[in-house]
């Protein structure tokens, strides 16, 4: 297993500074390096710097899409049949079976899921996108985000000890807690709301410390204090006070999703440009590492997944870890969590960083990207976080994109384990840029 030292070298703010001061900036009166920016890549980061990802809605799975019925699970990553999928997918599948009242027990959930009996999808296909395993089923609500510009319409979910693998009472007992109460107090604010504007939240956010991956406590809060008093007109005051209560005790979650939504619309509108080698997709199974490429649509480009470089918390160790997993790398593909850690310094030892490292690692992501967020600043630097990823470039330079990432267990039945960081394996890089339609 590579050291954390093997990821990067120090570097000063300074430094990252000036990396990423050499990304193009779109404006009139300075048009970005022909030599990075084609055309068609322009296009592709033209649509995501213009899209406004708006939270607009709480329904269950089902209803955003119709093949999404009966016996199916939509699960993180590219696709995997369940013989090959990791421990924390089979636990996670193991809860959302005994959710959906499809099995009385863990050992007849397994069983059913091992049968053929129940259809595995990833969510990606769907225009989705779930946390860790990423396992949904189709009666669990779901949060829905639309970008306004282009009409592209994404969802995620919230972040269960489910989505890790556990599959306990306990854990049961919160999934159907946020289906049953939250997520339904969340929905009637948010639509009383009329939607919920997320890039002002994340802009904020950045400059009050958060990467939008790993560390939220500042978008959290500022979600928070939005939605409640909405949440306070539109529920009894015990569900608004339960409501108010949980969001309040998990602050490193509840923006989560909303990021990863907010990403992926975004990506969806810079999907399907002829000849962009910008990608749009990374997501990881514990089994292999995926991504997509605005040129190529919904086509997947795999490697097996690689091992984390994590820290882990009290008792468990590299030998109890599962490889790389979950969609939450949407956020990395959008220019969020690792590529903007030099907007993290507190995040940073809890990735096994100190934060002149973490700020090395978005000078390194500016160098496969080819532009940067304009409605995003990190004020370290005075610059926004280096956005789109560049297959040709990544090949060119083998520099391949960091994650930071939660850990979970390589068996079934856990939560999470550890933070730390990932590399998309070259080779998904390589087989895209090869690519021809």
């Amino acid at each position: 297993m590579p050291t954390r030292r093997s990821f990067l070298h120090t570097a000063s703010f300074a430094a990252a500074a000036a990396a990423i001061s050499e990304i193009p900036l779109l404006r009139d009166d300075a048009e970005p390096d022909s030599s990075l920016l084609t055309n068609a890549n322009r296009q592709a980061l033209e649509r995501f710097l213009a899209a406004q990802p708006v939270l607009i809605d709480v329904v269950p799975l089902r209803t955003l899409d119709p093949s999404l019925t009966g016996r199916v699970l939509t699960h993180a990553g590219p696709p995997v049949r369940w013989p090959r999928m990791s421990g924390a997918q089979r636990g996670a599948a193991i809860a959302a079976i005994l959710f959906e009242g499809w099995a009385r027990n863990p050992a007849a959930a397994e069983q059913l899921a091992a049968s053929g009996q129940v259809r595995f999808t990833p969510n990606h296909d769907h225009d989705g996108v779930g946390g860790m395993a990423g396992v949904l089923s189709p009666s669990m609500l779901v949060y829905v985000v639309r970008d306004r510009t282009s009409g592209k319409t994404t969802y995620s979910v919230h972040e269960y000890d489910a989505l890790f693998g556990a599959y306990d009472a306990a854990a049961l007992d919160e999934l159907y807690r946020w289906n049953t109460l939250y997520m339904p107090v969340i929905g009637r604010a948010v639509r009383a709301l009329g939607g919920l504007e997320l890039k002002p939240v994340m802009s904020q956010a950045i400059q009050m410390g958060d990467d939008l991956h790993c560390r939220q406590t500042a978008a959290s809060a500022l979600l928070a204090n939005q939605l409640a008093p909405a949440i306070v007109r539109t529920s009894t005051d015990a569900l608004a006070a339960a409501t108010l209560e949980v969001l309040a005790a998990s602050p490193f979650l509840t923006f989560l999703p909303l990021a990863m939504g907010a990403s992926k619309a975004a990506l969806l509108a810079a999907t399907g440009i002829a000849g962009s080698t910008v990608v749009t997709v990374m997501a990881r199974n514990g089994t292999e590492v995926g991504i997509q490429v605005s040129r190529s649509g919904g086509r997947w480009f795999t490697a097996p997944a690689p091992p984390i470089d994590a820290v882990f918390f009290p008792g468990f160790g590299p030998e109890d870890a599962s490889h790389d997993l979950g969609d939450s790398a949407i956020t990395e593909t959008g220019g969020l969590g690792a590529f903007a850690g030099a907007a993290s310094p507190a995040l940073a030892p809890e990735v096994g960083l100190t934060p002149d490292e973490f700020a090395d690692v978005t000078a390194k992501m500016a160098r496969i990207t080819v532009g940067r967020h304009t409605g995003l600043v990190i004020p370290q630097l005075g610059y926004g976080p280096p956005v789109g990823i560049d297959v040709t470039l990544v090949v060119k330079t083998r520099i391949t994109p960091v994650i930071a990432t939660a850990v979970a267990h390589r068996e079934p039945g856990h939560r999470i384990i550890g933070l730390g960081l990932s590399r998309i394996p070259l080779a998904c890089f390589q087989q895209a840029a090869a690519w021809q339609p």
